[in-house]
């Protein structure tokens, strides 16, 4: 599974659990409803051991550092990630 669904998999799964309807989302440049919908199959599909294995991939993957942060911060480093993305 390439990263960029990793990226995406816990707004997808967010979106999954709350039951929102994914017709009033904003969906990332380049997704639509359909991507999203096999994105969430995929995550929704996935046996404890194959996530296991995905969340390691990315733990070893160059470049990719997983970190904790405190929840009052989260809006913040997306904030910082997404003007990164956009420079």
């Amino acid at each position: 599974m390439p990263l960029k669904y990793i990226k995406w998999g816990v707004w997808f799964a967010s979106v999954s659990r709350r039951g929102l309807s994914l017709s009033t989302q904003k969906f990332p440049p380049g997704w639509d409803e359909e991507r999203v919908r096999q994105v969430l199959a995929h995550y929704e599909e996935q046996t404890e051991d194959e996530q296991f294995a995905e969340i390691e991939a990315a733990r070893e993957a160059e470049g990719i550092t997983l970190m904790a942060v405190p929840t009052e911060l989260v809006p913040e480093v997306r904030a910082l990630l997404a003007r990164k993305q956009n420079a």
